[in-house]
This record gives C-alpha cells, structure tokens and sequence, in this order.
C-alpha cells in the first residue's frame, strides 16, 4: 500500500535530538521533542522538519525580565549559572534580551564548575555575587547543587530572613 504518516518522538536532551533531528531532516520525517531547549536547533536549515512543545532557551529571558523589572521594580540583578550547556544558554537568553529590551537593567552574571563542584566552588561564586552589592540574584542551578548554593549565600549573609 501507500506509505504511511510517520514521524518521530525526539529525545529530551538537546544533544541526541539534534543528532536524530539530522538524520530525521534528510530523511523527511518530522521530529518532535518535549524537552530539547537547545536553541541550536532553532536553525531551519539544518533542521527543517524539528519542532518542540518547550521554548529555546532564548526566550527564557523575556518572561523573567519582564516580572523582575515591571513587577518588582528591580534594576540590578545578579544571575548564577552552571558552566554547561544548559546554564551558559540560558544566562546568554538572558543577557540577551536585557540588552536588547532592558538597557537600563544592570546585570552580571557568574558561572560555577557543573561537573564535580566544590564547596570551594560554590564559596566563590556567591563571594562574586556578593561583591556586586546586588540584592536580587537568579539562580540556573540543578536541584542537586541548590542546597550547596544557599549555604553559602547563608554563610555569606546574601540569603536569609532579611535581618
């Protein structure tokens, strides 16, 4: 009989969709992913027949600089982020959209190791935080290192009751 509709279910992380998204390109089979964020694959032209039910992290940085400078008023924030993919997307969405809607907003931001970090590590970036004389901070972290991360924001007197 005739070919049937086919299309495929893509892969969450972003790496191993942009690898199927390749081969699902050139084959002619559409690919859809539900958590693949990866704004490389943006990109029709490599990718023409890829689409995702999730935002790139490019646009991450619209929603939350419009609440944290309409809503809160805050002209000063900090955002720390994991050195990966994940983390270094995601803070580049941000500044992006800062310095393309917000130029006014001053921002820094501040990376730790992703792999294996220390409490050295985490020490430090809050001690860089810290140095900014920011009150407000946006934190790109995985659950695990969370916890990590407030200590030191504790220890650092950056985080707690407002005292």
């Amino acid at each position: 009989g005739p070919p049937q509709p086919c299309a495929f279910i893509g892969s969450f992380r972003s790496a191993v969709s942009i690898a199927t998204a390749t081969v699902t390109g050139l084959r002619g089979y559409p690919q859809i992913s539900a958590l693949s964020f990866s704004s490389q694959l943006n990109d029709k032209d490599t990718f023409p027949l890829f689409g995702r039910v999730v935002a790139s992290h490019d646009s991450y940085g619209i929603p939350l600089l419009d609440y944290v400078y309409h809503t809160l008023g805050i002209r000063h924030l900090a955002v720390i982020h994991t050195d990966n993919a994940v983390g270094i997307s995601y803070n580049s969405g941000i500044v992006a959209t800062a310095s393309k809607d917000y130029p006014d907003l001053v921002l820094r931001s501040v990376g730790y190791p992703a792999v294996l970090s220390t409490s050295d590590d985490f020490a430090t970036s809050v001690r860089v935080l810290k140095d900014t004389g920011f009150r407000f901070f946006f934190a790109i972290v995985p659950g695990a290192n969370f916890l990590s991360l407030m200590e030191q924001a504790w220890e650092q007197e950056i985080a707690g009751t407002g005292k």
